[in-house]
């Protein structure tokens, strides 16, 4: 795909960590979403920052970009909804298009709840090989989330499981982070190359440390630990060791809009982004809705318990009749029963007759025998 990552690095699970500033979402773009997007890949980007939608125009701000979907932010083409989560997921799990769910509007527990979802959704439903790029991934598999109440623990359970088992089911895994002190363990370890920045806090640097030392050696290790603090925007130290490569490594700038920079004051927003056609992807998104309902155990065991609460509300009595309206009913069932039985009466002649007149026919042929 690129040179600036090993082709092999961007096949397995990668980390991309730096301080705020350190360009790491700027050479996650140059050296894998978009080589990923231009070679008609997908591409799927879990985005709190609001920092992503610019992969929808060129630098300059005003040509067209990579065709991709967004949802929620300031830029969505459609809502984000922590209960949607399942059905996207299973969407773009299948689909051949791409997409960025932008959770920067969301509150905590919104986002919480829709990573913990889709992560579930997207690891058990995906078909076929998949970037999924999860951007400031401490606030998905936080070191400290084990000890965390509410829901969190779960989040941390999905996010880990996504990351561990999702390989086989052809998921590419990016994870982005400006602190990776505070990076589930279970995830970062699972990560198989690294591309390091600017790296200012000892305990960011630690948490890497013996990773690095541990392939290259501690001499070589203490090195490369001790440059993280001094390397410039877009410095990085590019490592893969399936792939034999260790290299420091200057990314260029996206060829898409940075979106990432801060907005002017004047442009809270930035450029407008010509709208998606989304009625493909609608249509999807309804159908796959309606069969979710009809097999929902939830809605099932709903609609069982309103038909056993049906079957056992005593059948409604009938007020009393009045004699007249009694009178009438009887004598027009009298006329209905006199009327039937002249009916039956005459078929019965009716069929003695036929049969009469066939043993008179019979007779009358054995006698002319």
């Amino acid at each position: 795909m690129t040179d600036l990552i090993p082709p092999g690095a961007t096949e397995k699970h990668i980390a991309f960590l730096g301080a705020t500033g350190s360009g790491k979402t700027s050479a996650a773009k140059r050296g894998l979403v978009e080589p990923a997007l231009a070679a008609g890949r997908r591409v799927c980007i879990i985005d709190p920052t609001g920092a992503w939608w610019g992969l929808r125009l060129k630098a300059d701000g005003t040509s067209k970009g990579y065709p991709i979907y967004i949802f929620g932010g300031d830029h969505g083409d459609y809502p984000l909804r922590a209960r949607d989560a399942g059905l996207l997921a299973e969407t773009f799990a299948t689909a051949s298009d791409s997409a960025i769910f932008d959770t920067s509007l969301m509150t905590v527990s919104e986002r919480t709840s829709f990573f913990t979802e889709f992560a579930e959704t997207i690891r058990r439903k995906n078909k076929g090989p998949l970037h999924l790029i999860i951007d400031e991934a401490h606030l998905f598999m936080p070191q400290a989330g084990a000890a965390s109440g509410g829901a969190v623990p779960a989040m941390l359970h999905a996010a880990n499981n996504l990351v561990s088992l999702g390989r086989s089911r052809g998921l590419r895994i990016a994870l982005i982070s400006q602190r990776p002190a505070k990076v589930h363990k279970d995830s970062l370890t699972q990560v198989q190359s690294l591309v390091a920045m600017r790296l200012l806090a000892p305990q960011d640097r630690k948490a890497i440390s013996d990773w690095i030392v541990g392939w290259v050696g501690l001499e070589k290790g203490k090195e490369i630990i001790a440059s993280l603090p001094s390397l410039k925007p877009g410095e990085a130290w590019v490592w893969s060791p399936q792939d034999g490569v260790l290299r420091h490594t200057k990314f260029p700038l996206p060829r898409t809009f940075d979106s990432s920079r801060a907005p002017d004051a004047a442009d809270r927003k930035g450029p407008e982004l010509a709208p998606v056609n989304m009625d493909a992807l609608k249509g999807r998104l309804t159908a796959l809705e309606a069969e979710a309902k009809a097999n929902d155990p939830k809605a099932l065991r709903a609609e069982i318990t309103r038909l056993r609460a049906d079957l056992a509300r005593p059948a409604p009595v009938p007020p009393p009749m009045a004699d007249d309206e009694r009178r009438a009913i009887r004598d027009l069932a009298y006329q209905e029963g006199i009327s039937a039985g002249r009916e039956h009466i005459i078929g019965l002649f009716r069929t003695i007759e036929t049969s009469v007149a066939e043993a008179i026919k019979e007779a009358r042929r054995l006698a002319d025998k």
